[in-house]
């Protein structure tokens, strides 16, 4: 999908604004496209956190955790919340992020 918007930027680079069909901008195409992308970029993360989500409570944990989890699957705010619950820890040794819980 970026590929596009690159394509669509370098045909009408340095070019006067063309007649688009249905009367859109050249600028509404592109905010379509990014809307487009972040949205393919964006379902599997949520769609991994809610995942992730079933696997943590395989352990008995608090329920605050799931409405941490579930806020994590909609939002950035969310997921920084996560982060703080989960503990990232960094290996050295492997170069491997891991999960401590």
């Amino acid at each position: 999908m970026c590929t596009v918007i690159v394509a669509v930027l370098r045909a009408f680079d340095g070019k006067a604004l063309p007649e688009l069909p249905l009367s859109i901008t050249l600028n509404t195409l592109l905010a379509f496209l990014t809307t487009l992308t972040k949205a393919a970029f964006m379902t599997p993360v949520a769609e991994c956190i809610s995942q992730l989500k079933w696997n943590w409570f395989e352990k008995e944990r608090p329920l605050a955790d799931f409405e941490t989890f579930d806020k994590a699957s909609r939002g950035v705010l969310g997921s920084i919340y996560l982060l703080g619950l989960l503990k990232w820890r960094y290996d050295q040794q492997t170069r491997e992020v891991r999960l401590r819980c």
